[in-house]
């Protein structure tokens, strides 16, 4: 494992890709995007003044999709993830813990077990250990602004996590065409615009996302196969493709273990030796 790894997984990859969700998600109004787009600049406009007809989420399907997201207080998980960094790949093993709304604990190790990094992110914090280099980053949670811009969001970093739909996206406002294939759920929130495709299980599948802001983001995270952790349900490999002006990533995650509302722990202590880096 390349030595600036540990920093780059950190604030790149397990933070940037979620950019393209907002800081405010929570409480923000939803607008179906009902823009047709094309690339046959040729095609006639549409002179009729009649919208094309907007079918929503019906309760039904909303209650059904949120009965498949999975509920927890504490997540412990084991994963073997596969890394490319702006064309820097590296092979890595994540053992990661969560307490719901409060704390991410991730430890990676690489050849041999040897960890290379902790980290530990709060609502309010990103705290690294980068024991190759014997160094400690803290910086406020709004320190990957500067890679992902001002759009970020710690619920959206558990919800991947888990694979549960992202909080705000999905609801009676959402714009939906069902299909064989399940439902296409579409939408914009600010300057994004998202769509999510819920198999015939009614659980996510695929998210995708992109920017219609300044600074282009787009974002596709496939959530793939199952694995079961006593009477839930989260999915057993979850490949990622982000790219932003500051960096292209590509990670695809394997689950090997997952536990839930065990009693984990977050053990973070600094060496004295480390130095504190900027």
């Amino acid at each position: 494992m390349k030595r600036n790894i540990p920093n780059k997984l950190t604030l790149i990859a397990l933070l940037t890709l979620f950019g393209c969700t907002a800081k405010k998600q929570l409480v923000a109004v939803h607008k179906p995007d009902t823009t047709v787009k094309t690339t046959d600049t040729t095609k006639a406009p549409n002179t009729t003044g009649v919208k094309p007809e907007v079918i929503h989420l019906t309760a039904q399907q909303l209650g059904a999709i949120q009965a498949k997201q999975v509920d927890f207080m504490t997540f412990s998980a084991k994963a073997k993830a596969k890394l490319n960094i702006d064309g820097s790949a590296n092979d890595v093993t994540l053992n990661i813990r969560i307490k719901k709304n409060q704390m991410i604990w991730v430890s990676v190790t690489a050849l041999l077990g040897l960890e290379g990094a902790r980290v530990l992110v709060t609502p309010d914090s990103i705290k690294i250990i980068n024991r190759l280099d014997a160094t400690y980053l803290k910086k406020p949670f709004s320190y990957v602004n500067q890679y992902a811009g001002s759009q970020v969001s710690f619920a959206a970093l558990e919800a991947m996590i888990i694979g549960n739909a992202w909080p705000g996206l999905v609801s009676d406002s959402s714009a939906v065409v069902s299909n064989a294939d399940g439902l296409a759920i579409t939408g914009t929130l600010q300057d994004l615009v998202y769509k999510l495709l819920i198999g015939p299980d009614m659980r996510l599948a695929k998210t995708t996302m992109y920017s219609r802001g300044i600074v282009a983001r787009d974002l596709s995270v496939d959530d793939n196969g199952a694995i079961q952790a006593a009477d839930r349900i989260l999915p057993a490999q979850i490949n990622i493709s982000a790219t932003s002006i500051k960096s292209k990533i590509n990670i695809s995650l394997n689950y090997t273990k997952a536990e839930f509302n065990t009693n984990p722990e977050f053990p973070f202590t600094v060496p004295a030796r480390y130095s504190v880096v900027n």
